[in-house]
């Protein structure tokens, strides 16, 4: 499986052994890896296939139902604070938990990698017995 094969190559970043100070700044979407800035995983991906960004306003829908998927899973989501348009993503999201109920391990997690020197933002790392699986979340696509 894939999904296993990724998770096992991150256990690194996961060591306890290995100890650094990550901080993120939203607004800007700047990492700073022990205080000094690094790209994330986006702007490595970016350089490489050009036009991957998106627009301003995929961007802005695209943290709204990360955070209402993040309250869903914490069971804290108050469906009067969901825009209309973000219903439906936030739904398609409870209804895969509820299809392939696993443990949520971490969540909208922020991750380095201190050797390749690069951070990003991890959108949940799932225990489906008995494997760990990736679950990258994305909202950019309209339905045709």
């Amino acid at each position: 499986m894939a999904s296993y094969l990724l998770a096992e190559s991150m256990i690194p970043m996961f060591n306890p052994g290995t100890q650094y100070t990550l901080d993120f700044e939203a607004d800007s979407h700047t990492y700073r890896l022990d205080g000094v800035k690094v790209p994330s995983v986006t702007q490595v991906l970016a350089s490489v296939i050009p036009g991957i960004r998106a627009g301003e306003y995929y961007l802005q829908r695209g943290r709204a139902v990360h955070h209402g998927c993040r309250l869903a899973d914490e069971g804290r989501l108050s469906w009067s604070s969901v825009a209309p348009e973000n219903a439906g993503r936030i739904r398609a999201w409870i209804k895969f938990r509820a299809d392939y109920p696993a443990k949520v391990l971490l969540n909208e997690t922020s991750l380095a990698h201190p050797g390749h020197r690069y951070a990003g933002t991890l959108d949940r790392l799932l225990l489906y017995e008995p494997d760990i699986v990736i679950a990258d979340l994305k909202s950019t696509v309209e339905k045709q």
